[in-house]
């Protein structure tokens, strides 16, 4: 069995000494490693480096919340003659 988890995709950034985040949630850790990867939130991810400096960062989150369990099909039995 697979378990899948929710996990956010999570922006930390700083404004005036404090930190600030925003999240959003995906199904699964690897649908978040997919989205931050293609570049789905570059434009958000710029705007805040442009406006607020160097002291950003992007990374997914795990939960320890299922969100999905798949099952994994049994092998194929091997002929024995």
């Amino acid at each position: 069995m697979i378990n899948l988890f929710w996990t956010f995709l999570v922006i930390h950034y700083w404004v005036e000494g404090e930190r600030m985040s925003t999240s959003i949630l995906f199904p699964s850790e690897e649908q978040c490693y997919s989205a931050m990867n293609r570049g789905i939130l570059d434009g958000v991810y710029f705007e805040l480096l442009d406006t607020y400096g160097k002291k950003i960062m992007m990374t997914c989150q795990r939960t320890p919340l299922l969100s999905k369990q798949l099952v994994k099909p049994m092998p194929r039995p091997t002929d024995a003659d």
